[in-house]
């Protein structure tokens, strides 16, 4: 089977019955001049002017008559366009959206036969417009959900998003399927399968267009807003085979990086993909790890902050604990106090601190890199000592204190006598008379799955 060329103008198609470009322009303009006045006239007249404007003027008139419920006068301009133009898909496309809209079935049964693709359908046709081409396969589609072929109307819908994949009314086009399919089918309804086909139609309308994955049950974590039905899809991708399913995390990760997915951060909802993905590939200890981890710290405050928000500081040193489990000090060399954000230097030394709580032999190594990291802070001359770099040897100081309280004492002191701890953060009385906190007990979850499980579940009950 051929496939078409798609075109932006009817103008620039094949079609033996298209209308000059200066004729389709002058009938737009006409049209804008006559907003509020009544056109019937002003068409009739385009027509004496411009004949070959019949398949697109004379469908206008049709359309009108069909609104005012003057059917008659409707089906004579219907006539005149079959008579004129017999084989035209265009016409066809115009009194399927006629027949669709009084629900007359039987009528659209003896027309034409939907259930074949337009190259089918018009196999004399090698250049079509793209509006002609969307439309026909659109009535196909929903001629597949009127006879409730559900599966057959997703592949049918699927085949035609991606030939629609670089036109530029793509968005547009995605949510009128969409609609759709939610106009024909309730959503208690729905089937897994057609879930997941309206949240990537979904996500292309919202300009996050999926990439290219080996696993396409990966396109959950593409999910607008994940719900409590999601939970045992994202379970599901921890049982998928472990190199396949990390390459396309990898994918995923780098898809984010894209500016044009958050640039727009105030308007757009943010996915949960970055988040789960990188969560995903620690469950699976993936090669690429430490290298996506350490592309992602680098970015700036506004990207950490829309795809990752407060879960950068409170659960993502889950992703720094495994990457740097064997060896801390591939941890400790992303550290950078000058240019990355307190968010991203303080996800790093949480992640050191899980390590020495939980592998004890590597303990005295991350003691090791601690105090030289807060001597680094100590050094900084004063007038050039930040908020940043204030915060930063506090949060050093609070984890070191309940690692080795002896050790560190001395180095907490020294910075308290120079000003350089956030008083509003730790009390210097108790400092070094604290139990284990419920954050460093966080590094005990025994299973990566309950980890995953417990965000979702306080995702789906508290927000993001």
């Amino acid at each position: 089977m051929y496939d078409v060329q798609l075109v932006a103008h009817y103008y620039d198609s094949d079609c033996p019955d298209r209308v000059s470009q200066q004729a389709e322009e002058e009938l737009k303009r006409r049209i804008e001049e006559n907003q509020g006045r009544p056109l019937v006239h002003m068409l009739k007249t385009f027509i004496d002017e411009y004949p070959e404007s019949l398949i697109e003027a004379g469908a206008t008139l049709a359309a009108l008559y069909h609104i005012k419920k003057e059917e008659k006068k409707s089906q004579e301009w219907i006539k005149k366009l079959v008579a004129r133009y017999p084989e035209s898909a265009s016409v066809y496309n115009f009194r399927l959206e006629l027949l669709f809209g009084k629900d007359d079935f039987d009528a659209i049964e003896k027309l034409i036969d939907l259930e074949k693709t337009y190259p089918e359908q018009f196999p004399q046709r090698k250049i079509v417009s793209v509006e002609e081409y969307f439309r026909y396969e659109y009535h196909g589609i929903r001629w597949l959900l009127v006879n409730m072929d559900t599966n057959a109307a997703i592949a049918r819908a699927t085949s035609l998003s991606k030939k629609l994949e670089s036109v530029d009314e793509y968005n547009d086009y995605m949510m009128q399927m969409a609609e759709l399919f939610e106009d024909y089918i309730p959503e208690d309804e729905y089937t897994p399968e057609l879930n997941d086909f309206i949240d990537e139609l979904l996500q292309a309308v919202n300009g996050f267009a999926l990439p290219n994955l080996l696993y396409p049950e990966l396109s959950v974590l593409f999910t607008p807003v994940l719900s409590e039905k999601d939970l045992p899809k994202v379970r599901n991708l921890l049982r998928l085979e472990p190199l396949t399913l990390g390459a396309d995390l990898f994918v995923i990760v780098h898809d984010c990086f894209d500016p044009f997915k958050y640039h727009d951060y105030e308007n757009q909802t943010a996915g949960f993909q970055l988040m789960l993905s990188l969560i995903m590939m620690a469950g699976i200890n993936d090669e690429h790890l430490l290298e996506v981890w350490s592309m992602v710290l680098e970015k700036d405050e506004v990207f950490l902050d829309f795809w990752l928000g407060d879960d950068l500081a409170d659960e993502m040193f889950y992703v720094g604990y495994v990457a740097g489990a064997e060896d801390p000090s591939l941890i400790d060399a992303i550290f950078d106090f000058s240019n990355k954000t307190f968010q991203a230097n303080f996800s790093i030394l949480i992640s050191l601190a899980g390590i020495a709580w939980h592998i004890p032999q590597k303990r005295p190594e991350v003691l090791d890199i601690f105090e030289r990291r807060m001597k680094e802070l100590l050094e900084v001359p004063f007038n050039s000592f930040t908020d940043r770099h204030r915060k930063l040897l506090t949060e050093f100081i609070d984890q070191s204190s309940l690692l080795d309280a002896n050790r560190f004492s001395g180095i907490y002191r020294l910075a308290l006598e120079e000003d350089r701890v956030d008083l509003n953060r730790i009390d210097p009385d108790e400092i070094f008379n604290r139990e284990e906190t419920e954050f460093t007990k966080r590094f005990q979850y025994p299973l990566f799955i309950e980890l995953l499980e417990d965000k979702l579940v306080r995702l789906y009950t508290d927000g993001m």
